[in-house]
């Protein structure tokens, strides 16, 4: 019994303390919330820190955005942004953000919505904006595709794709996640727990990892007549190439951009090497560019300002110094040039916005 007592106090102990260390230098619970379609979603004036990557301590309004409230326009030119964890920029203080900075730039003549979500997809950015379009009253979207957007599309489980009688695509939407009612449960645990949450991003991808080597093995073990029906059935609502995933980013380019004017932007993987050299790694955003323009959309190339950030002054602008430098996010100088670049944009092509300060 005392044996069983002295345990007891014990787990007790390193829980708590656990808690206390997390909170303190690694992470805040959970600020989220689990959403049907959309799945996780910041709960509304949430607060949160991290210091895995860069570190802020940052408050969310009560859409449960990285931004301060909507007000009214007031005769401003109002942008929606829209993007995954290069938008919402959780790594920086708000104000650095290149969202915060093109209002800078512009006060009080531009407003600039921070819309992003870390972890969405092209199909998400399109199904947050149909929920905000009449209550925020953009005059123009922006979208920010980072380089993993067509991986995530080909790795996107919850789609639902529409197509014609000649194959092309005609209507996309998200379904219901399978597994909602374990993450409802987990939900109020996570809220509570910096601890937990902190676990549960460290073992998400292990168990991800463990799932589908199991789903390769078991297909592997399949008799060949199984096999090769499996490998024949077409799978409506799957992309498997990334040429179906420039198909359906066109589509959901297009579809935003007959809602509001559409403005792309496209953040690069970039490659720093000795001598103050910068390279683009992959030329992903090029297809980018190419989408957008078919979907009629404006363009703003960054690739070329971001790299001079390193080129001028020996520093990248992707990293930080608790993390690897010159990978990973953009830090303050990156989005000080990303905001430079669309700054430059909007003063050439947006009429009455004036002149940058």
């Amino acid at each position: 019994m005392r044996t069983a007592l002295r345990l007891l106090v014990v787990l007790v102990v390193l829980c708590v303390g656990g808690e206390v260390v997390t909170r303190a230098l690694i992470t805040s619970p959970s600020a989220q919330q689990f959403d049907e379609v959309l799945g996780w979603v910041y709960v509304p004036h949430a607060c949160v820190y991290s210091s895995k990557e860069g570190g802020a301590r940052l408050c969310f309004n009560s859409l449960g955005l990285n931004d301060d409230e909507v007000s009214d326009k007031n005769g401003r030119f109002r942008i929606l942004a829209l993007g995954d964890s290069f938008t919402e920029a959780t790594h920086v203080p708000r104000e650095q953000n290149f969202t915060s900075l093109l209002e800078q730039f512009y006060a009080p003549r531009l407003d600039v919505i921070n819309a992003a979500r870390n972890g969405f997809n092209v199909i998400q950015y399109l199904a947050r904006l149909r929920s905000y379009k009449n209550a925020l009253d953009a005059d123009m979207i922006m979208v920010v595709l980072s380089q993993g957007e067509l991986g995530d599309l080909r790795a996107a489980k919850n789609l639902i794709i529409s197509r014609g009688s000649n194959g092309v695509i005609t209507g996309v939407g998200l379904k219901s996640d399978r597994t909602s009612e374990i993450k409802r449960t987990l939900e109020p645990l996570l809220q509570r727990s910096a601890l937990i949450t902190h676990l549960m991003r460290r073992i998400k991808p292990i168990v991800t990892d463990a799932r589908d080597d199991l789903k390769a093995l078991l297909n592997s073990s399949e008799p060949p007549s199984i096999a090769v029906n499996m490998a024949n059935k077409p799978c409506k609502n799957c992309i498997e190439t990334s040429e179906q995933a420039k198909e359906l980013m066109g589509f959901v380019l297009a579809q935003i951009a007959k809602i509001r004017p559409l403005l792309v932007i496209s953040i690069p993987d970039i490659t720093y090497t000795a001598g103050r050299k910068a390279e683009l790694l992959n030329g992903k955003q090029r297809a980018h560019r190419q989408l957008a323009l078919d979907a009629g959309a404006s363009y703003v190339e960054v690739s070329t300002p971001l790299m001079a950030v390193y080129t001028t002054t020996g520093q990248p602008a992707n990293g930080f110094n608790n993390s690897q430098k010159a990978q990973g996010h953009l830090n303050p100088a990156g989005h000080q040039a990303v905001a430079q670049a669309v700054a430059h944009w909007l003063q050439k092509n947006i009429s009455g916005i004036g002149q940058k300060q």
